[in-house]
């Protein structure tokens, strides 16, 4: 018996396809992270393979600036879930690992600082990433600034999950519009 009104509305249950339901599942918060690292994404190439149950999509992304990234989405992992982000430029590199966000655990980050040729970790003793999240969201509307991301980045990050999906299918490189 199902709980609730019989007039309730209630999302499909997935779209049948599991390479769009695991990028629309899991890759907006990667790519939304890679757009506040290395802005625009302006077109993208992506391929994907399976072994039985398992998934993994692999986009080559192209940045307004003319540079390149990567995204991969590995669906399932037979270990603890993480998000890794690995950003390497002129003047250092950055590696993240950010865990599942029920384990309400601080991310483990190094920065590498190539001026001083040193590393440095940041503290994170207060890492619950919903009430951070929460705060922030007050934080704006009781100072009556915007929020972010903003539905802007929100609109954005699904142009391109859509463009890495059709890049997939089709094989080759997809152009986003922005």
């Amino acid at each position: 018996m199902r709980a609730g009104s019989p007039s309730q509305k209630r999302p499909e249950r997935g779209t049948g396809d599991r390479l769009k339901d695991i990028l629309l599942g899991h890759g907006v918060h990667a790519v939304d992270t890679l757009r506040f690292f290395g802005g625009e994404i302006v077109s993208v190439s992506s391929g994907e393979t399976r072994k039985g149950n398992d998934l993994a999509s692999v986009s080559l992304l192209e940045f307004e600036d003319g540079s390149y990234g990567t995204l991969q989405l590995i669906c399932t992992v037979r270990m603890d879930w993480f998000e890794g982000i690995f950003v390497h430029g002129e003047y250092g590199s950055v590696t993240a690992q950010i865990f599942f966000p029920y384990y309400r655990r601080g991310a483990d980050v190094k920065v590498f600082d190539a001026r001083r040729n040193e590393y440095r970790t940041p503290a994170t003793p207060d890492a619950d990433p919903y009430e951070r999240q929460l705060e922030a969201f007050a934080d704006a509307v009781l100072t009556d600034k915007p929020v972010s991301p903003s539905a802007l980045d929100g609109l954005r990050d699904q142009k391109v999950l859509e463009a890495i999906y059709q890049a997939t299918r089709s094989g080759g490189k997809v152009k986003i519009e922005l």
